[in-house]
């Protein structure tokens, strides 16, 4: 109870030495360096371009826009390339526009952060939402190689990569860190592809620290939260190769922009981990429909290691961090979203626990894939619980291609103490033909097993590698989507992408002839137009060989 007072306390010393809004700060210099001053003008009036006073201010920390004073925004939209080497600090920060009412258009504009620079938002007015937006009415690329970026909030207020209808913006962090404060109140979220924008964020090393409200019970109760949203009513993708990316809240990927009732502005999101580690806290959300919107969400562990907060041993008892994968209510009446989750025998994936089909399991919402590379088993360990509903595909990566009888373990549950634990397989799954799942050592743990191995090449397990498998391959060539391709529709190699190499599998393949793998219900055979196309590919395939 003291906490809270003393945190009210504080938000009305706020209050009362709050400052006025500032003025709009745009820099329209040459390319360089932002440590003159003369390269800025003020505008106090954004829809007024005569508003325009010539000063030359600059937004630096410990002067007029320092700490706990509400400094000017600051409008970076000068089409070039500028580096920030110093210390700078305003109250908001906007690359790429916004578009000052009769000025001219700017091309794209780039910034980058070296070593010494740190770029810093603050404010005194727990009434003040602040926001980074790195592009806007115009293309914009922030560059964090070394230096700081650090956001202090006291009312919330977001990172915004893409942010807008037709807006595309590229967030690019090798080294540094990017550190964002608990807000007192309301949330502070990291949106890529965001209300119709485009945004992608790439990770190769450094640190992106959200903390924050890790779940009921837990140090941050009663504070502001936030988390990460990709493809939030746009399209959004977020690549760690490297690095650390810590969000202590929840994780959205392909989901509504606004209300849970909203039919208009559907979100998808990508994110691919190959390297590093990411980690979420509360909940995630990979394919959300709660308003029916087709929403598509795809999670690519390739690599590295993808964790939830409570999965840590040291905060085990902290946070919520269950993910489910393809969301809904009611969808049978509905359009349904798309969720799935992609894992390499190579990558980490530790959750509290893993719930895909959280609307029922119809197997179009909810969808794993499971990339075998070798004999060993996977990393994937879940604490409390693991339910597999809608569909699994089985992809051969590498040239692997195991022997029936072969098996993974492909999920662990770890608290097998705790009488909710529970580990649940769908009776109306559906799987990859040749495999099946089993349940193990009283319902801990989940293994993949071997029956009938697919031919390379079999795209359609009918014994045979010929026209019809061609076909199919055909109709998905270089068709590049969010969720990528499975091996009924080509892709052998199992890139997610259907290209030359998968036709090469198919080549060496051709005329093969064994025993067929059953088809799962319901398939329906290719089209003959896809054949005819097939037959044009394999002669064209011969003449080149």
């Amino acid at each position: 109870m003291g906490r809270y007072v003393a945190i009210a306390v504080y938000a009305l010393g706020l209050l009362a030495t709050s400052a006025a809004w500032g003025a709009y700060v745009e820099y329209q210099g040459p390319s360089g360096n932002l440590n003159v001053a003369g390269n800025w003008y003020v505008i106090t009036d954004p829809g007024d371009p005569a508003s325009r006073t010539g000063e030359t201010r600059l937004p630096v920390a410990g002067g007029a826009f320092g700490s706990f004073v509400r400094g000017d925004d600051a409008i970076l939209r000068n089409g070039t390339t500028t580096t920030v080497n110093t210390s700078m600090e305003s109250g908001q920060w906007s690359i790429g526009g916004p578009q000052i009412t009769g000025q001219a258009t700017a091309p794209a504009t780039t910034m980058y952060i070296p070593s010494g620079g740190t770029l810093s938002l603050s404010g005194d007015d727990p009434y003040d939402l602040l926001q980074l937006n790195v592009g806007g009415p115009y293309p914009a690329t922030l560059n964090v190689n070394g230096g700081d970026v650090n956001i202090h909030w006291y009312r919330g207020g977001n990172i915004n990569v893409g942010s807008g209808s037709g807006t595309t913006g590229t967030l690019n962090l090798s080294s540094g860190a990017i550190q964002v404060e608990v807000p007192f109140v309301n949330s502070s979220d990291l949106h890529i592809g965001h209300n119709g924008g485009t945004g992608v964020v790439n990770q190769s090393g450094g640190l992106i620290s959200r903390p924050g409200q890790e779940c009921e019970g837990s140090i941050w109760e009663g504070l502001g939260d936030g988390g990460i949203l990709v493809g939030h009513g746009g399209y959004g993708e977020y690549n760690i190769s490297g690095g650390y990316a810590r969000f202590a809240d929840n994780l959205r990927i392909g989901t509504t922009y606004t209300a849970d009732d909203d039919t208009t502005t559907a979100g998808t999101g990508l994110l691919t981990v190959t390297g590093g580690t990411f980690q979420f806290g509360r909940k995630g959300w990979v394919g959300s429909s709660r308003g029916g919107i087709a929403n598509v969400g795809h999670i690519r562990v390739l690599g590295g290691t993808f964790q939830s907060h409570k999965s840590v041993p040291e905060n085990i008892e902290k946070g919520c961090s269950d993910l489910y994968i393809g969301v809904g209510e009611s969808e049978t009446c509905l359009v349904n979203a798309v969720g799935k989750i992609t894992v390499h025998q190579d990558a980490t994936v530790h959750t509290l626990g893993m719930i895909m089909g959280y609307d029922g399991g119809d197997t179009d919402s909810s969808q794993m894939e499971l990339k075998l590379a070798h004999a060993g088993n996977f990393d994937v360990i879940h604490t409390d619980w693991f339910a597999v509903n809608g569909t699994v595909e089985v992809s051969l990566v590498g040239g692997y291609t195991p022997a029936p009888g072969a098996e993974w373990m492909i999920g662990q549950m770890t608290h097998a103490a705790v009488p909710e634990s529970t580990l649940y397989v769908s009776p109306t799954l559906v799987i990859t033909p040749g495999f099946h799942l089993e349940k193990r050592n009283t319902n801990l743990d989940l293994y993949l097993v071997c029956d009938g191995l697919q031919h390379p090449g079999d795209a359609n397990n009918d014994g045979a590698v010929n026209v019809g498998d061609l076909g199919i391959l055909a109709g998905n060539w270089q068709q590049v989507t969010v969720l990528g391709k499975a091996w009924k529709e080509g892709d052998f190699t199992g890139d997610d992408v259907v290209n030359v190499g998968d036709l090469g599998v198919l080549a060496g393949a051709w005329g093969w002839t064994g025993t067929p793998v059953p088809p799962p219900p319901g398939q329906v055979p290719e089209p003959a137009s896809l054949t005819l196309l097939a037959l044009g590919a394999l002669a064209m395939l011969r003449r080149r060989r």
